[in-house]
């Protein structure tokens, strides 16, 4: 990645002979698909150079796979949010989503943030959950 600076200045003799150099080098950049930018004040090439490589360091970090059962057990609580039913057993989230009540557990326990398990047990002695996203 290349920054170049874009400021008005009044080149001497030599400096002059330097820009034009510099000029060509920039012009075979662009013919070659080069990544550079031009940047007119330093908070823009701070800004720009900061979110450059905020992206490329994304893009080198590999992502855990996402666990499709918390993709199902979401949607199921989802779903039944939506439909005003509120919250679910966990009996009741492992027949809907097809899952065993033990992985549907550690689904649940796995995302603390996005479901919520009740203090209060159903008529059934059940500890309810819903989603909260």
């Amino acid at each position: 990645m290349l920054y170049f600076k874009t400021e008005a200045f009044y080149p001497t003799l030599d400096e002059l002979t330097q820009f034009r150099s510099v000029l060509e080098f920039k012009e075979l950049l662009r013919e070659r698909d080069a990544l550079c930018w031009e940047y007119a004040t330093a908070d823009e090439f701070e800004s720009t150079v900061h979110k450059h490589l905020s992206k490329e360091v994304r893009s080198q970090v590999p992502r855990p796979a996402e666990d499709p059962h918390r993709r199902l057990v979401l949607g199921v609580l989802e779903s039944s949010r939506n439909v005003s039913q509120g919250y679910r057993t966990l009996a009741g989230l492992a027949r809907a989503t097809g899952l065993s009540e033990s992985e549907t557990k550690r689904v649940i326990e796995s995302n603390p943030a996005l479901i919520m398990k009740s203090r209060r047990p159903d008529a059934n002695g059940a500890d309810p959950c819903r989603f909260h996203g």
